[in-house]
């Protein structure tokens, strides 16, 4: 079945958007490599070379359908600015898992949801449904490893700056994303989108102990 490329998208938004998945996944690719040997031996570092895998099909799934429609765009800065932030990380396994597998993760399964739902190619529907399905067993890892790190712990100067460096790569993602969305859906409203996305970004912080009880005004005000 060849790609169907809606009628109220032009071919190169078709081209750039399509793009900004295969470098999305490529991020998250790398991003997981970088922790892999941070890892210690076991299951925790299998479980990471097979999202690593993972990742690397969702790479390959989408570089055939570009190939299909003729072109590759570049990265968005701002994704190669996110790439960067994780790249340039010196801390501990526990910030990058929090940037991989609750920051990237969780925004590429909402970004899968969505796709699956609103643009109308059963190939690339195809693809953001067996992604998702990838996306959801990586947030399972990732919740893992936070639960065996207990991150609640670590002292609150630890868990601010984890928070604010975390809240700078989501902006520079989110952002991406806004931006790709408002190319293909003339209805897209970027600033409400990141404020609902930050939200539930928020809620998974918490769900994780990075932002304990009762600490929301304290993290609100250190990230404002």
């Amino acid at each position: 079945m060849p790609p169907q490329r809606p009628w109220w998208l032009p071919r190169r938004n078709h081209v750039i958007l399509t793009s900004q998945f295969l470098h999305g996944e490529q991020v998250a690719k790398s991003a997981c490599e970088t922790l892999l040997p941070l890892l210690p031996e076991g299951p925790f570092r299998q479980a990471m070379a097979t999202q690593i895998a993972d990742e690397a099909r969702h790479v390959e799934a989408y570089a055939r359908y570009l190939a299909r429609i003729g072109d590759i765009a570049p990265p968005r800065p701002l994704l190669v600015q996110a790439l960067g932030h994780i790249q340039d990380w010196r801390g501990s396994a526990v910030g990058l898992v929090l940037a991989t597998h609750v920051v990237l993760e969780s925004e590429a399964l909402a970004i899968q949801q969505e796709l699956a739902r609103d643009f109308p190619c059963p190939v690339m529907q195809q693809i953001s449904r067996l992604s998702a399905r990838d996306e959801g067993r990586h947030l399972a890892l990732g919740r893992v490893l936070l639960h065996a790190a207990a991150l609640q712990a670590q002292q609150i100067e630890v868990r601010l700056e984890l928070h604010r460096r975390l809240r700078c790569l989501w902006r520079d993602c989110a952002a991406a994303a806004a931006a790709d969305h408002g190319l293909a859906f003339a209805r897209a409203a970027p600033e409400a989108r990141l404020e609902t996305g930050w939200r539930r970004l928020q809620a998974r912080f918490r769900r994780v102990g990075l932002i304990g009880a009762g600490e929301d005004s304290l993290f609100a005000e250190a990230s404002a």
